[in-house]
C-alpha cells in the first residue's frame, strides 16, 4: 500500500517539526520552502523552556545550537526600577539560535524520510470543495497530498 502524501508549506521550525513527526509516522512528506536554507530563519534567538522538548517527544537539541538563558531582568515601562530573576542552571531556558536550530530540525526530518525542497514556492492550495487535495507550486506543478479534512 502506498504511503499517504503530506505537503508541508514552509521550512521554518514548525514546518520542519511537523515534517519530522509525520515522516516518523510513515507518511511520504515533502516540505516546500520558497527561501534558501540560510534565509529561512531569522538570525536571532528564541527562548524555549527545556521541558518543551520532552513534552512534544523531541530530543533536546545539541549544545552548538543553544545556550542557557542565564537570568531574566524585568523593567517596567517607566524604567523606575528593575527586578532580576536568577534561576538554577537546570531551570534555565535554552536560548536557541534559530538558523542552527533549523538546520538541526532539517537533518532530523530528512533522516526520518522527509524531503525538503528549498527555493520552491507554493502558489495555492488545491481544493475539492472544503478538502485540501494538494498544492500548486509557483511554476504551475501540481502536487497531490492527503485530503484534509477527511
Amino acid at each position: 500500500m502506498a504511503k499517504a502524501k503530506i505537503a508541508v508549506i514552509g521550512g521554518n521550525q514548525t514546518g520542519l517539526a511537523c515534517a519530522l513527526f509525520c515522516a516518523e509516522e510513515g507518511f511520504d512528506v515533502t516540505v516546500f520552502e520558497a527561501k534558501q536554507p540560510d534565509e529561512v530563519a531569522y538570525d536571532w534567538t528564541d527562548d524555549v523552556e527545556t521541558r518543551v522538548f520532552d513534552e512534544v517527544d523531541l530530543p533536546h537539541p545539541p549544545q552548538d545550537v543553544w545556550f542557557r538563558k542565564r537570568n531574566w531582568t524585568f523593567v517596567p515601562p517607566n524604567k523606575s526600577c528593575h527586578a532580576t530573576l536568577e534561576l538554577p542552571e537546570e531551570e534555565q531556558d535554552y536560548s536557541v539560535l534559530r538558523r542552527p536550530f533549523n538546520a538541526w530540525l532539517e537533518k532530523l526530518a530528512v533522516d526520518a524520510g522527509a524531503v525538503i525542497k528549498y527555493g520552491t514556492a507554493v502558489d495555492k492550495l488545491d481544493l475539492d470543495g472544503l478538502k485540501i487535495t494538494g498544492v500548486t507550486l509557483a511554476d504551475g506543478t501540481k502536487v497531490g497530498a492527503l485530503a484534509y479534512p477527511k
